[in-house]
């Protein structure tokens, strides 16, 4: 059967799932875009329950909870497991060019007081330390006078790669507004020769 998910659902879950397409398919057809359907599960998965919910919606948020609740009694010993051993590691292999990016990746790890941690594993030769600061990088290798092979860990490192880190966001930032502004000026002339 089933290999992706922890668990293959009973019959009364796969029941309600069916029941809950059905009547999304009369509410709505064939002609549900997937913007829709996000935001039409996103209503459905919401705590906040009313009287007037129509009756996919009670539907789908039935289907969902006993979804949740088959898979929590699955993935339980499982989360406990994880956490016995320290929770949950995520290793970065590089940095991004958004800093917002990273510290999505390192919240991962120890969500809602659940134990985590995180931790990148980074090169000098990654294309963003060469291409907005590897000279740099550079001279603080030949000040702690290590090996290439040799991990370096060190706040004056952590400052270095934060800094090139900036300078890449500032530089995307900079190419949006530029490309902003051209935009601005080809709607200009497309509003000129529309009008003709």
């Amino acid at each position: 059967k089933n290999t992706y998910f922890p668990c293959n659902v009973s019959d009364d879950v796969e029941f309600m799932l069916k029941d809950a397409a059905s009547a999304m398919k009369k509410e709505f057809g064939k002609d549900v875009t997937a913007i829709q359907l996000d935001e039409i599960l996103t209503v459905a998965t919401d705590t906040t329950e009313s009287e007037e919910d129509p009756e996919y919606i009670v539907k789908l948020r039935d289907a969902s909870e006993a979804v949740k609740d088959t898979y929590k009694s699955v993935l339980g010993e499982e989360k406990e497991s994880v956490k016995a051993k320290g929770g949950m590691y995520v290793m970065g292999t590089n940095r991004h060019e958004s800093s917002r990016i990273d510290m999505q990746l390192r919240g991962r790890a120890g969500r809602q007081g659940d134990p985590g941690s995180s931790r990148f594993f980074l090169s000098f030769e990654d294309d963003m330390f060469v291409i907005f600061g590897g000279d740099g990088l550079k001279n603080i290798l030949k000040t702690f006078r290590v090996s290439e092979d040799m991990p370096v860990e060190a706040p004056q490192v952590t400052d270095a790669l934060d800094k090139v880190q900036l300078a890449v966001e500032e530089k995307y930032r900079e190419m949006r507004e530029q490309i902003f502004n051209f935009d601005d000026i080809l709607n200009a002339q497309r509003r000129v020769i529309y009008k003709r």
